[in-house]
């Protein structure tokens, strides 16, 4: 996870900043961190699917508790990012994608598969979201 100063760097190296129409906010207190994962009771057997990981902030702690992760990314450096920083880990799988246009279930399965979906989303695009998801719950 990045700290203020980190994440201040990052995104003046690479001539950036966050985007208000991706609703972009980024989580920096390890403290929130560790509650945000708790809360979701994850359990070893779980398959995740992380909406808008951002720059991981959330992701690492979620590929600890999970079987896997699908972490949805729209930003394309952000992603990039993500798949650099967390490469060594074996059970997540980072997508280039809007989460509202991508194809659910996350892999066609005989088991139909359960996802629990975690976010660390801003409110301006949790409705939109939130519909996707309810008329897509196959």
């Amino acid at each position: 996870m990045f700290t203020s100063s980190q994440l201040s760097l990052f995104l003046r190296e690479n001539s950036t900043r966050p985007r208000k129409s991706l609703g972009q906010n980024f989580l920096i207190d390890n403290n929130i961190k560790g509650k945000i994962i708790e809360h979701c009771e994850i359990l070893k057997e779980d398959t995740v699917l992380e909406i808008g990981p951002g720059l991981g902030a959330l992701t690492e702690g979620l590929c600890a508790k999970a079987k896997f992760v699908y972490a949805v990314e729209k930003d394309k450096l952000f992603a990039r990012t993500l798949k650099e920083n967390l490469k060594s880990l074996k059970n997540l799988e980072i997508i280039n994608q809007d989460i509202l246009k991508f194809p659910l279930p996350v892999k066609p399965s005989p088991l139909n598969i359960k996802l629990k979906v975690i976010g660390n989303l801003p409110y301006c695009i949790t409705s939109p979201i939130l519909t996707y998801l309810i008329e897509n719950r196959r």
